[in-house]
Protein backbone atom coordinates (compact mmCIF):
# COMPACT_ATOMS: atom_id res chain seq x y z
CA UNK A 1 0.00 0.00 0.00
CA UNK A 2 2.50 2.72 1.38
CA UNK A 3 4.38 1.92 -2.18
CA UNK A 4 1.62 2.22 -4.29
CA UNK A 5 0.66 5.33 -2.85
CA UNK A 6 3.89 7.05 -3.22
CA UNK A 7 4.08 6.27 -6.70
CA UNK A 8 0.90 8.05 -7.12
CA UNK A 9 2.22 11.14 -5.81
CA UNK A 10 4.91 11.08 -7.71
CA UNK A 11 2.83 11.22 -10.76
CA UNK A 12 0.06 13.15 -9.72
CA UNK A 13 1.82 15.99 -7.05
CA UNK A 14 0.78 16.86 -3.43
CA UNK A 15 -2.61 15.55 -3.37
CA UNK A 16 -3.99 11.97 -4.57
CA UNK A 17 -7.73 11.12 -4.25
CA UNK A 18 -6.98 7.31 -3.24
CA UNK A 19 -10.63 6.47 -2.76
CA UNK A 20 -14.39 8.35 -3.47
CA UNK A 21 -14.09 10.05 -0.08
CA UNK A 22 -10.34 9.25 0.83
CA UNK A 23 -7.65 12.10 0.22
CA UNK A 24 -4.10 11.48 0.16
CA UNK A 25 -1.41 14.59 0.99
CA UNK A 26 1.98 14.83 1.28
CA UNK A 27 2.48 18.58 1.24
CA UNK A 28 4.42 19.57 4.96
CA UNK A 29 1.55 21.49 6.08
CA UNK A 30 -0.45 19.16 6.09
CA UNK A 31 0.80 17.70 9.27
CA UNK A 32 -0.50 20.18 11.10
CA UNK A 33 -3.86 20.86 9.26
CA UNK A 34 -4.56 17.44 10.02
CA UNK A 35 -2.95 15.88 13.18
CA UNK A 36 -2.14 19.14 15.28
CA UNK A 37 -4.96 21.13 17.91
CA UNK A 38 -6.67 24.45 16.53
CA UNK A 39 -8.15 27.32 18.65
CA UNK A 40 -10.64 28.10 16.32
CA UNK A 41 -12.14 24.34 15.85
CA UNK A 42 -11.67 20.95 17.46
CA UNK A 43 -9.40 17.94 16.12
CA UNK A 44 -9.93 15.95 13.28
CA UNK A 45 -11.28 12.71 14.59
CA UNK A 46 -10.01 8.86 13.73
CA UNK A 47 -11.56 7.16 10.72
CA UNK A 48 -13.60 4.29 12.76
CA UNK A 49 -13.38 2.25 9.45
CA UNK A 50 -9.29 2.57 10.08
CA UNK A 51 -10.01 0.42 13.59
CA UNK A 52 -11.79 -2.37 12.81
CA UNK A 53 -11.74 -4.24 16.59
CA UNK A 54 -12.87 -7.32 17.71
CA UNK A 55 -12.92 -5.83 21.47
CA UNK A 56 -15.22 -3.70 23.27
CA UNK A 57 -12.80 -2.28 25.45
CA UNK A 58 -10.87 0.65 23.43
CA UNK A 59 -7.07 1.42 23.92
CA UNK A 60 -4.75 4.67 23.95
CA UNK A 61 -4.28 4.06 20.08
CA UNK A 62 -7.81 3.01 18.71
CA UNK A 63 -10.21 5.19 21.06
CA UNK A 64 -11.56 7.76 19.14
CA UNK A 65 -12.92 10.40 21.87
CA UNK A 66 -10.38 12.91 22.54
CA UNK A 67 -11.70 13.35 26.23
CA UNK A 68 -10.86 9.73 26.30
CA UNK A 69 -7.50 9.59 24.90
CA UNK A 70 -6.65 12.62 26.87
CA UNK A 71 -7.91 10.86 30.29
CA UNK A 72 -5.37 7.64 29.07
CA UNK A 73 -2.29 9.60 28.17
CA UNK A 74 -2.23 11.60 31.43
CA UNK A 75 -2.05 8.32 33.52
CA UNK A 76 0.80 6.73 31.33
CA UNK A 77 2.54 10.15 30.56
CA UNK A 78 4.91 10.07 33.69
CA UNK A 79 6.16 6.71 32.76
CA UNK A 80 7.57 8.11 29.52
CA UNK A 81 9.04 11.23 31.31
CA UNK A 82 13.13 12.26 31.38
CA UNK A 83 12.67 11.14 34.95
CA UNK A 84 11.67 7.83 34.31
CA UNK A 85 13.95 7.09 31.72
CA UNK A 86 17.20 8.01 33.97
CA UNK A 87 15.23 5.30 36.52
CA UNK A 88 14.79 2.20 33.80
CA UNK A 89 18.35 3.63 32.41
CA UNK A 90 19.74 0.75 34.05
CA UNK A 91 17.19 -1.89 32.59
CA UNK A 92 18.22 -1.08 29.26
CA UNK A 93 21.54 -0.80 30.00
CA UNK A 94 21.26 -4.84 31.63
CA UNK A 95 19.25 -5.99 28.11
CA UNK A 96 22.41 -3.94 26.02
CA UNK A 97 25.07 -5.31 27.94
CA UNK A 98 23.08 -8.97 27.33
CA UNK A 99 22.69 -8.49 23.19
CA UNK A 100 26.21 -7.53 23.43
CA UNK A 101 27.29 -10.32 24.99
CA UNK A 102 25.26 -12.56 22.47
CA UNK A 103 26.58 -11.34 19.82
CA UNK A 104 30.45 -11.66 20.81
CA UNK A 105 29.13 -15.44 21.44
CA UNK A 106 27.56 -16.04 18.38
CA UNK A 107 29.86 -13.54 15.63
CA UNK A 108 32.35 -16.54 15.38
CA UNK A 109 29.67 -18.83 13.64
CA UNK A 110 29.27 -16.59 11.27
CA UNK A 111 27.05 -14.22 9.66
CA UNK A 112 24.07 -13.34 12.37
CA UNK A 113 20.82 -12.15 11.37
CA UNK A 114 20.36 -8.66 12.62
CA UNK A 115 16.77 -8.20 12.90
CA UNK A 116 16.33 -11.33 15.29
CA UNK A 117 19.04 -9.66 17.22
CA UNK A 118 17.52 -6.40 17.23
CA UNK A 119 14.22 -7.89 17.74
CA UNK A 120 14.78 -9.91 20.63
CA UNK A 121 16.38 -6.80 22.60
CA UNK A 122 13.34 -4.48 21.84
CA UNK A 123 10.90 -7.00 23.24
CA UNK A 124 13.59 -8.01 26.17
CA UNK A 125 13.61 -4.34 27.34
CA UNK A 126 9.62 -3.25 26.29
CA UNK A 127 8.81 -6.41 28.35
CA UNK A 128 10.36 -6.11 31.49
CA UNK A 129 9.00 -2.35 31.50
CA UNK A 130 5.65 -3.25 30.94
CA UNK A 131 5.20 -6.56 32.35
CA UNK A 132 7.52 -6.75 35.25
CA UNK A 133 9.37 -9.98 34.27
CA UNK A 134 12.09 -11.09 31.30
CA UNK A 135 10.80 -11.94 28.30
CA UNK A 136 14.74 -13.66 27.74
CA UNK A 137 14.49 -13.50 23.81
CA UNK A 138 18.19 -12.67 23.78
CA UNK A 139 19.17 -15.88 26.33
CA UNK A 140 16.75 -17.98 24.35
CA UNK A 141 17.57 -16.86 20.92
CA UNK A 142 14.26 -17.09 19.83
CA UNK A 143 10.83 -15.52 20.81
CA UNK A 144 7.11 -15.90 20.56
CA UNK A 145 6.70 -12.24 20.13
CA UNK A 146 8.15 -12.47 16.77
CA UNK A 147 5.59 -14.89 15.68
CA UNK A 148 2.87 -12.55 17.14
CA UNK A 149 4.21 -10.12 15.55
CA UNK A 150 3.65 -11.98 12.36
CA UNK A 151 -0.02 -12.97 13.54
CA UNK A 152 -0.36 -9.11 13.70
CA UNK A 153 1.28 -8.56 9.98
CA UNK A 154 -1.14 -11.22 8.34
CA UNK A 155 -4.00 -10.39 9.93
CA UNK A 156 -3.43 -6.57 9.34
CA UNK A 157 -3.03 -6.90 5.79
CA UNK A 158 -6.78 -8.02 5.30
CA UNK A 159 -7.95 -5.83 7.88
CA UNK A 160 -6.19 -2.82 6.08
CA UNK A 161 -8.91 -3.46 2.97
CA UNK A 162 -12.43 -3.11 5.29
CA UNK A 163 -12.38 0.70 5.44
CA UNK A 164 -12.40 0.62 1.43
CA UNK A 165 -14.83 -1.86 1.07
CA UNK A 166 -17.54 -1.42 4.01
CA UNK A 167 -19.84 -3.34 2.65
CA UNK A 168 -18.26 -6.85 3.37
CA UNK A 169 -17.20 -5.84 7.15
CA UNK A 170 -20.37 -8.21 8.35
CA UNK A 171 -19.29 -10.96 6.01
CA UNK A 172 -15.54 -11.15 6.59
CA UNK A 173 -15.18 -10.34 10.00
CA UNK A 174 -16.87 -13.70 11.31
CA UNK A 175 -14.92 -15.59 8.83
CA UNK A 176 -11.70 -13.93 10.52
CA UNK A 177 -12.85 -15.12 14.01
CA UNK A 178 -12.69 -18.51 12.64
CA UNK A 179 -9.41 -18.46 10.98
CA UNK A 180 -6.37 -20.09 12.71
CA UNK A 181 -4.80 -16.38 12.05
CA UNK A 182 -7.26 -14.75 14.53
CA UNK A 183 -7.03 -17.73 17.41
CA UNK A 184 -3.53 -17.68 17.34
CA UNK A 185 -3.46 -13.88 18.32
CA UNK A 186 -6.19 -14.32 20.43
CA UNK A 187 -4.05 -16.72 22.80
CA UNK A 188 -1.15 -14.21 22.34
CA UNK A 189 -3.52 -11.11 23.75
CA UNK A 190 -4.83 -13.82 26.37
CA UNK A 191 -1.15 -14.41 26.73
CA UNK A 192 -0.06 -10.37 27.34
CA UNK A 193 -3.47 -9.85 29.51
CA UNK A 194 -2.57 -12.75 32.16
CA UNK A 195 1.30 -10.92 32.08
CA UNK A 196 -0.22 -7.04 32.68
CA UNK A 197 -3.02 -8.75 35.01
CA UNK A 198 0.20 -10.53 37.18
CA UNK A 199 1.60 -7.49 37.14
CA UNK A 200 -1.04 -4.91 38.28
CA UNK A 201 -1.58 -7.61 41.05
CA UNK A 202 2.30 -7.86 42.00
CA UNK A 203 3.26 -4.70 45.07
CA UNK A 204 7.07 -3.12 43.74
CA UNK A 205 9.42 -0.45 43.94
CA UNK A 206 10.90 -1.36 40.72
CA UNK A 207 10.46 2.05 38.11
CA UNK A 208 8.45 0.20 35.08
CA UNK A 209 5.50 1.48 33.29
CA UNK A 210 3.14 -0.03 35.53
CA UNK A 211 4.49 1.54 38.54
CA UNK A 212 4.05 4.92 37.10
CA UNK A 213 0.35 4.40 35.76
CA UNK A 214 -0.73 3.08 39.04
CA UNK A 215 1.30 5.50 40.98
CA UNK A 216 -1.07 8.34 38.55
CA UNK A 217 -3.90 6.87 39.33
CA UNK A 218 -3.29 6.58 43.44
CA UNK A 219 -4.71 10.04 43.53
CA UNK A 220 -8.46 9.51 42.52
CA UNK A 221 -8.69 12.03 40.04
CA UNK A 222 -11.41 10.86 37.01
CA UNK A 223 -9.37 12.88 34.46
CA UNK A 224 -6.37 10.49 35.61
CA UNK A 225 -7.78 6.99 35.80
CA UNK A 226 -8.07 3.65 33.50
CA UNK A 227 -9.94 0.45 34.28
CA UNK A 228 -8.31 -2.83 34.01
CA UNK A 229 -9.48 -3.81 31.27
CA UNK A 230 -8.40 -0.76 29.08
CA UNK A 231 -4.72 -1.16 31.11
CA UNK A 232 -4.50 -4.59 29.72
CA UNK A 233 -5.38 -3.66 26.37
CA UNK A 234 -3.21 -0.18 26.10
CA UNK A 235 -0.07 -2.05 27.43
CA UNK A 236 -0.92 -4.64 24.76
CA UNK A 237 -0.49 -1.74 22.06
CA UNK A 238 2.85 -0.81 24.16
CA UNK A 239 3.90 -3.85 23.65
CA UNK A 240 3.82 -4.09 20.18
CA UNK A 241 4.65 0.05 19.16
CA UNK A 242 7.21 0.24 21.92
CA UNK A 243 9.80 -2.60 20.09
CA UNK A 244 8.40 -2.62 16.64
CA UNK A 245 9.54 0.53 16.60
CA UNK A 246 12.98 0.16 17.67
CA UNK A 247 13.83 -2.91 15.91
CA UNK A 248 12.25 -1.54 12.90
CA UNK A 249 14.53 1.17 12.68
CA UNK A 250 17.27 -0.43 14.25
CA UNK A 251 17.31 -2.69 11.50
CA UNK A 252 16.95 -0.08 8.61
CA UNK A 253 19.28 2.33 10.07
CA UNK A 254 22.03 -0.75 9.89
CA UNK A 255 21.29 -1.74 6.35
CA UNK A 256 21.65 1.83 5.43
CA UNK A 257 25.00 2.21 6.69
CA UNK A 258 26.08 -0.71 5.50
CA UNK A 259 24.93 0.42 1.70
CA UNK A 260 26.37 3.58 2.42
CA UNK A 261 30.24 2.86 3.82
CA UNK A 262 31.06 6.67 3.80
CA UNK A 263 28.48 7.27 6.09
CA UNK A 264 29.29 4.62 8.30
CA UNK A 265 32.97 5.12 8.70
CA UNK A 266 32.06 8.90 9.65
CA UNK A 267 29.70 7.61 11.75
CA UNK A 268 32.27 4.66 13.44
CA UNK A 269 34.88 7.53 13.59
CA UNK A 270 32.87 9.70 15.70
CA UNK A 271 31.52 6.83 18.09
CA UNK A 272 34.97 5.27 18.39
CA UNK A 273 36.68 8.55 18.98
CA UNK A 274 34.11 9.71 21.76
CA UNK A 275 33.87 6.68 23.75
CA UNK A 276 36.97 4.86 25.32
CA UNK A 277 34.68 2.00 26.77
CA UNK A 278 32.07 0.58 26.42
CA UNK A 279 30.15 1.71 29.78
CA UNK A 280 30.83 5.34 29.14
CA UNK A 281 28.21 4.64 26.06
CA UNK A 282 25.16 6.14 28.37
CA UNK A 283 21.89 7.99 27.77
CA UNK A 284 23.27 11.01 28.85
CA UNK A 285 26.77 10.63 26.25
CA UNK A 286 24.94 9.98 23.38
CA UNK A 287 24.00 13.18 23.17
CA UNK A 288 27.15 14.29 22.24
CA UNK A 289 26.80 12.25 19.28
CA UNK A 290 25.64 14.94 16.64
CA UNK A 291 26.18 12.78 13.89
CA UNK A 292 24.51 9.95 14.44
CA UNK A 293 21.42 12.07 15.74
CA UNK A 294 21.77 13.07 11.89
CA UNK A 295 21.78 9.38 10.87
CA UNK A 296 19.06 7.88 13.12
CA UNK A 297 16.99 11.00 11.50
CA UNK A 298 17.95 9.94 8.03
CA UNK A 299 16.90 6.43 8.51
CA UNK A 300 13.49 7.30 10.15
CA UNK A 301 12.85 9.56 7.06
CA UNK A 302 13.77 7.00 4.23
CA UNK A 303 12.39 3.99 6.14
CA UNK A 304 9.39 4.98 8.34
CA UNK A 305 8.26 2.39 10.77
CA UNK A 306 4.92 3.46 10.33
CA UNK A 307 5.15 3.63 6.53
CA UNK A 308 0.97 4.06 6.01
CA UNK A 309 -1.32 6.84 6.81
CA UNK A 310 -3.42 7.98 9.97
CA UNK A 311 -6.12 8.45 8.41
CA UNK A 312 -8.89 11.33 9.95
CA UNK A 313 -11.90 13.17 9.16
CA UNK A 314 -12.53 16.27 8.07
CA UNK A 315 -15.41 17.61 10.70
CA UNK A 316 -18.99 17.66 8.65
CA UNK A 317 -20.42 21.12 7.90
CA UNK A 318 -18.29 23.97 6.07
CA UNK A 319 -15.25 21.57 5.50
CA UNK A 320 -11.32 22.54 5.88
CA UNK A 321 -8.65 23.94 4.18
CA UNK A 322 -6.03 20.45 4.21
CA UNK A 323 -2.05 21.47 2.89
CA UNK A 324 -3.21 24.60 0.80
CA UNK A 325 -5.90 22.66 -0.79
CA UNK A 326 -10.22 23.31 0.29
CA UNK A 327 -11.81 19.88 1.54
CA UNK A 328 -15.38 18.92 1.88
CA UNK A 329 -16.31 17.93 5.43
CA UNK A 330 -16.60 14.28 5.91
CA UNK A 331 -13.82 13.64 3.59
CA UNK A 332 -11.23 10.94 5.02
CA UNK A 333 -7.33 13.02 4.65
CA UNK A 334 -4.13 11.11 6.01
CA UNK A 335 -0.29 12.25 5.33
CA UNK A 336 1.53 8.68 4.15
CA UNK A 337 4.99 9.10 5.82
CA UNK A 338 6.64 6.47 3.23
CA UNK A 339 5.31 8.86 0.81
CA UNK A 340 5.81 12.15 2.39
CA UNK A 341 9.16 11.83 3.30
CA UNK A 342 10.84 10.06 -0.04
CA UNK A 343 8.85 12.85 -2.50
CA UNK A 344 11.33 14.68 -4.19
CA UNK A 345 8.84 17.67 -3.22
CA UNK A 346 10.10 17.56 -0.06
CA UNK A 347 13.63 16.00 -0.21
CA UNK A 348 16.60 17.32 -2.70
CA UNK A 349 17.65 13.43 -3.54
CA UNK A 350 15.09 12.13 -1.74
CA UNK A 351 15.68 8.63 -2.30
CA UNK A 352 19.60 9.39 -0.91
CA UNK A 353 20.47 8.40 2.12
CA UNK A 354 22.31 11.47 3.48
CA UNK A 355 22.29 12.33 6.88
CA UNK A 356 24.30 15.80 6.02
CA UNK A 357 20.91 17.35 5.04
CA UNK A 358 20.05 17.51 9.13
CA UNK A 359 23.14 19.19 10.06
CA UNK A 360 22.71 22.70 7.45
CA UNK A 361 24.53 21.23 4.43
CA UNK A 362 23.70 24.11 1.97
CA UNK A 363 22.95 21.49 -0.55
CA UNK A 364 19.88 20.82 1.07
CA UNK A 365 18.68 23.71 2.68
CA UNK A 366 15.22 23.60 0.06
CA UNK A 367 14.67 20.69 2.25
CA UNK A 368 11.08 20.93 4.01
CA UNK A 369 12.36 18.75 6.87
CA UNK A 370 9.21 18.92 8.32
CA UNK A 371 7.35 16.76 5.79
CA UNK A 372 9.43 13.73 7.73
CA UNK A 373 7.26 13.32 10.59
CA UNK A 374 7.88 9.50 11.80
CA UNK A 375 6.28 9.62 15.31
CA UNK A 376 3.12 11.56 14.06
CA UNK A 377 2.43 15.09 15.91
CA UNK A 378 0.19 16.78 18.13
CA UNK A 379 -1.80 15.67 21.02
CA UNK A 380 -1.76 12.17 20.02
CA UNK A 381 1.79 12.08 18.72
CA UNK A 382 3.93 9.13 20.00
CA UNK A 383 4.03 9.19 23.18
CA UNK A 384 7.41 6.46 23.48
CA UNK A 385 9.09 8.69 21.14
CA UNK A 386 11.93 10.05 23.69
CA UNK A 387 12.44 6.35 24.99
CA UNK A 388 13.08 4.65 21.52
CA UNK A 389 15.55 7.62 20.57
CA UNK A 390 17.58 6.16 24.01
CA UNK A 391 16.95 3.14 23.20
CA UNK A 392 18.03 3.70 19.64
CA UNK A 393 21.25 5.77 20.04
CA UNK A 394 22.49 3.41 23.00
CA UNK A 395 22.21 0.38 21.16
CA UNK A 396 23.89 1.90 17.75
CA UNK A 397 26.51 2.72 19.39
CA UNK A 398 27.23 -0.34 21.34
CA UNK A 399 27.10 -2.03 18.11
CA UNK A 400 29.61 -0.03 16.21
CA UNK A 401 31.78 0.55 19.03
CA UNK A 402 32.30 -3.44 19.27
CA UNK A 403 32.36 -4.79 15.60
CA UNK A 404 33.00 -3.76 12.59
CA UNK A 405 30.33 -4.80 10.23
CA UNK A 406 29.63 -6.61 6.48
CA UNK A 407 26.83 -6.51 4.58
CA UNK A 408 26.12 -10.19 3.37
CA UNK A 409 25.26 -10.65 -0.47
CA UNK A 410 22.25 -12.19 0.40
CA UNK A 411 20.66 -8.71 2.16
CA UNK A 412 21.74 -6.21 -0.69
CA UNK A 413 18.21 -5.94 -1.46
CA UNK A 414 17.16 -6.26 2.05
CA UNK A 415 14.63 -2.71 1.73
CA UNK A 416 13.34 -3.31 -1.84
CA UNK A 417 12.13 -6.46 -0.57
CA UNK A 418 9.93 -5.68 2.52
CA UNK A 419 6.51 -6.07 2.61
CA UNK A 420 4.36 -3.40 4.88
CA UNK A 421 0.44 -2.97 5.72
CA UNK A 422 1.11 -0.51 8.58
CA UNK A 423 3.74 -2.44 9.85
CA UNK A 424 6.71 -4.06 8.27
CA UNK A 425 7.32 -7.77 7.73
CA UNK A 426 11.05 -7.65 7.65
CA UNK A 427 13.08 -10.16 5.97
CA UNK A 428 16.65 -11.87 7.59
CA UNK A 429 19.46 -8.75 7.37
CA UNK A 430 22.40 -11.04 7.48
CA UNK A 431 25.77 -9.26 8.08
CA UNK A 432 28.81 -10.56 9.34
CA UNK A 433 30.68 -9.28 12.81
CA UNK A 434 34.01 -9.09 13.86
CA UNK A 435 34.99 -7.89 17.44
CA UNK A 436 37.52 -4.85 17.33
CA UNK A 437 40.70 -5.48 19.23
CA UNK A 438 41.23 -2.84 21.44
CA UNK A 439 45.11 -2.53 23.64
Amino acid sequence: MPFAVSKLHARYGNVVRIAPDELSLIDPSAWKDIMAAHKERPLMQKDPAAFTRAAVVENILTVKSDVEHSRMRRVLTHAFSEKAMREQEPLIQEYVDLLMNSLHETAEEGPQNMVSWYNFVAFDIIGDLTFGQSLKCIRKGNSQWITFMNVIFKTGRRVSVFKYFPHLTPIMVPLMRRSKIYKSSMRSFENTRAMVSKRMATKTDRKDFMSYALRAMERGDPSMMMSKEEMMVTFEVLMVAGSETTATLLSGVTFQLLKNPDVLHKLVAEIRSTFAHSHEITMVSVNNLKYQLAVLDEALRIMPPVATALVRLVPSGAGEVVGGHFVPGGTRVGIPPWAASRSPLNFRDSESFVPERWLGDVRYAGDRREASQPFNIGPRGCIGRNLAYAEMRIILARVLFEFDLELMESSNSWLEDLKNFTLWQKDPLMVRLRPVVRV
